[in-house]
């Protein structure tokens, strides 16, 4: 079967063009076919601005977004793919909230941007927010009225079938959706921008191809200026060409979940060792790259710890002590990014954990102080640890 599947792939890789590249991304089940899904979607997005106004994309269900912003410069900044990719968030979390997304298509969406950096429904702002101007209020009474008409059109529907129906459960009906649940398809394939601050993309939704047709809208806060003089401004307020907004970029995870994990800058890069997945203590290690926005999976620990710091002196990383999950840690153990290699070193006299190890400023620069609330401070030199380790 594995030959049958490679074979047909082959097929249609020779024979991708762009009158029938989004119906073979459209196929079911070509998301388990990893590597034709890929070669696919790249055609899609070196194309996407043709196939942008062909009749097949305009023919796919469309979900209208509006995302409020609240200066022209801010909009001016918006980058594309970001954009979009932060609306199929906000898309999943429906599906998360909703077993059919439907409802998505039957009206235009108004979000805007919360703190966490996430797309949020402005029915949910609450009222007296700087951003809860006319036009959300103006949002919050239509889709009120929706909800009613909606509502009432789901009573008047038949709730019972007209005649009597008996179930047949089949193990091959099971075994399928149990299959399409595991393997759901998000997945942004492309975007291109139409027009000034509006932005097409094609997307999977749970594997279903569909649009997203995202605009911008500018949205001024509502509270009242200051009362000042002419020519005058708000002591400590800068003037209106000076003021600058704040810039999000989305960020992706992490390869784990994990808390009480050690953090460090190696080299401008985020590093990420360790730690708490629910109730495993963590080797692994990751590091983010904010030039590439991605994150890289390293050579794992030594040793499994959570709840404790890392310090990085002269290029390499020292993690200090922690917990293993039962008992707190002596161990110490150093990474070189030259070998790609952790190597244990010196142990601390003292076990502990939730401790900080820093370096210690001064005319001996190549120590590191590790010290906690409860414990005394213990200087850590380097000369001795790597006399340890040649």
């Amino acid at each position: 079967m594995d030959k049958v599947v490679r074979v047909c792939s082959q097929y249609l890789i020779q024979h991708l063009d762009a009158k029938n590249c989004v119906e073979i991304r459209s196929l079911p089940g070509i998301s388990k076919n990893k590597q034709l899904v890929a070669k696919v979607d790249r055609f899609i997005t070196k194309q996407f601005e043709y196939l942008s106004k062909s009749p097949t994309m305009l023919s796919l269900p469309c979900i209208q977004i509006e995302v409020l912003n609240q200066t022209r410069e801010e909009m001016t900044l918006v980058d594309g793919d970001a954009l979009c990719q932060l609306v199929l968030d906000w898309v999943h979390r429906q599906s998360d909230e909703n077993a059919s997304l439907e409802h998505l298509f039957e009206k235009t969406h108004l979000l805007y941007l919360a703190l966490d950096n996430s797309l949020q429904d402005c029915i949910e702002l609450p009222s007296g927010e700087v951003s809860d101007s006319d036009i959300v209020q103006d949002y919050k009474k239509l889709s009120k009225r929706q909800t009613q008409i909606n509502l009432k059109n789901r009573r008047k529907s038949q709730l019972q079938p007209a005649k009597p129906r008996v179930l047949i459960y089949s193990r091959d009906i099971s075994d399928q959706n149990l299959t399409e649940n595991l393997d759901l398809d998000w997945s942004l394939i492309a975007n291109t921008k139409v027009q000034d601050h509006t932005f097409l993309a094609l997307v999977s939704l749970a594997g279903a191809l569909a649009t997203l047709s995202v605009m911008l809208r500018l949205n001024r806060p509502t509270t009242p200026s200051p009362t000042n003089t002419p020519g005058e401004t708000a002591p400590g307020s800068r003037l209106p060409s000076e003021e600058k907004p704040d810039l999000y970029c989305v960020l992706p995870n992490m390869s784990y979940v994990k808390c009480a994990a050690g953090c460090a800058n190696l080299n401008d890069n985020l590093l990420v060792c360790g730690g708490y997945d629910r109730g495993e203590c963590l080797k692994s290690v990751e590091s983010y790259s904010p030039d590439g926005n991605i994150w890289a999976t390293l050579a794992p620990m030594k040793e499994a710890r959570g709840r404790f710091d890392i310090a990085v002196s002269g290029g390499k990383v020292y993690a200090v002590g922690g917990s293993n999950g039962t008992t707190e840690l002596t161990t110490v153990e150093m990474y070189d990014p030259l070998t790609k290699k952790w190597t244990r070193t010196s142990s601390l006299p003292l076990a502990r954990s939730n401790a900080a190890a820093r370096l210690r400023p001064g005319p001996r620069p190549n120590q590191l102080t590790i010290s906690e609330k409860r414990s005394s401070v213990i200087i850590f030199s380097f000369s001795i640890v790597l006399k340890g380790i040649g």
